[in-house]
C-alpha cells in the first residue's frame, strides 16, 4: 500500500526500495507463496519497466506469475491479469512484439473474466495493446483501442483524471505515426494544458508530453518552440524523479541537436556531454550513441578549425 502511494506521488526510487525490502522480509520468514510477495514483485517489475529496464522487469514479473498461478483467492484471475499485462509490456519494450501480443491476449481473458470489457482496469490493457498494434503497423486497430481507453476513463473519472490526460499524449503519438503532425501537436498541447491545471507543471506525464511536443515542433521546423518544450521536459526530469529515470538521459541529446541546427556549437557540445553524464548517472553505463555523437562533433568542428577536438573529448569519456 505504501509502495503504491510513493509511486503515485512520483517517488519511484523509494517505492522500489520498499518493494524490494518487502520481498526480502517475506522470503526470510518463509512466505514464498504469499500473494503479497507476488504483489511486491509486480511493483519491482513495473518500476523497472518505467525505467526502460525490461530484463529486470521480467525477472521480477516471472516470479510473480509463478506465485499467482498457485493462488486460489477470489481475485486470482484479476491478479494474474496484472502480471501478464506487465510481462507483455516488458516484451514490447524489447521489441518482441509477437510475445507481447501473446501475453496481452492472456491478460485480456482474465481481465474480462473478472472486470468485464468496460472497466477502467481493463482500459489499461487497451492502451498497451493499442500501442503494440501501432508499432506493428496496424494503425486502425491501434486507434480503436486508444478510443476504448479514452472513453472508458472519461466516463468513469471525468476529463481531469490522469488516464484521460494520458490519452492526449497517446493520441499525439498515434497521429505522429500517421504523419499528421499538426493534429498530433494539437492533442499533445491539449494534454499539457489539462495536466498543468490538475497536477502541476513538473510531473512525469508532463515530461513525456513536453518531450513529444518538442519533437513535433522540430519536425514542423519551429526550433524556438521546440527548444522551449525540451527545456520544460528537462525541468520535469529535474523535479519529477520518475520522469528523470525514464527520459532525462535522452532529452539533452535532442536539445543539443536543436543548438546544432542554429549553429550554436558551444551549447551543442554542452548538452551532448550532459546527455552522456546523465545516462551514466541513472543507468550506470555510457550512452550507446557516444561514438556517433563524437563523429557528429568532429564533422562540425572540422568545418571550424580542422582539428575535431570535441570528438576527442567525447572518446575519452
Amino acid at each position: 500500500y505504501h509502495c503504491r502511494i510513493l509511486i503515485t506521488q512520483g517517488f519511484s526510487d523509494k517505492g522500489l526500495k520498499m518493494a524490494e525490502k518487502t520481498a526480502e522480509m517475506l522470503i526470510k520468514i518463509g512466505e514464498t507463496h504469499n500473494i503479497e510477495l507476488a504483489k511486491a514483485y509486480d511493483t519491482i517489475g513495473g518500476i523497472n519497466s518505467d525505467y526502460m529496464l525490461p530484463d529486470k522487469a521480467m525477472a521480477a514479473l516471472n516470479k510473480s506469475k509463478a506465485i499467482k498461478k498457485t493462488y486460489k483467492g477470489e481475485d486470482s484471475s484479476a491478479e494474474l491479469a496484472v502480471t501478464l499485462n506487465r510481462i507483455g509490456r516488458a516484451y514490447f519494450q524489447k521489441k518482441f512484439y509477437e510475445e507481447s501480443y501473446k501475453y496481452y491476449e492472456q491478460a485480456k481473458k482474465h481481465y474480462f473474466d473478472y472486470y468485464g470489457m468496460e472497466h477502467p482496469v481493463t482500459a489499461d490493457l487497451y492502451i498497451n495493446e493499442g500501442t503494440l498494434f501501432v508499432s506493428m503497423g496496424k494503425l486502425n486497430e491501434g486507434l480503436e483501442y486508444f478510443h476504448k481507453f479514452h472513453d472508458i476513463n472519461l466516463k468513469a473519472f471525468g476529463p481531469n483524471h490522469v488516464n484521460v490526460i494520458h490519452s492526449y499524449f497517446t493520441y499525439g503519438w498515434y497521429y505522429k505515426q500517421e504523419g499528421r503532425l499538426k493534429l498530433a501537436l494539437e492533442k499533445t498541447l491539449e494534454g499539457i494544458s489539462i495536466e498543468d491545471k490538475v497536477n502541476g507543471e513538473y510531473t512525469f506525464v508532463n515530461g513525456k508530453m513536453h518531450f513529444q511536443a518538442a519533437a513535433l515542433y522540430n519536425e514542423l521546423e519551429k526550433p524556438i518552440q521546440s527548444i522551449q518544450h525540451y527545456k520544460k521536459a528537462i525541468n520535469c526530469g529535474l523535479k519529477a524523479p520518475r520522469y528523470a529515470k525514464s527520459g532525462l538521459g535522452d532529452v539533452p541529446f535532442h536539445y543539443s541537436n536543436l543548438f546544432n541546427q542554429i549553429a550554436d556549437l558551444k551549447n551543442f557540445k554542452k548538452y551532448q556531454l550532459i546527455s552522456n553524464m546523465t545516462y551514466n548517472k541513472f543507468f550506470g553505463k555510457k550512452h550507446l550513441i557516444t561514438l556517433t555523437i563524437a563523429r557528429c562533433i568532429q564533422t562540425v568542428e572540422m568545418l571550424d578549425d580542422g582539428r575535431g577536438l570535441g570528438a576527442q573529448e567525447l572518446y575519452c569519456i
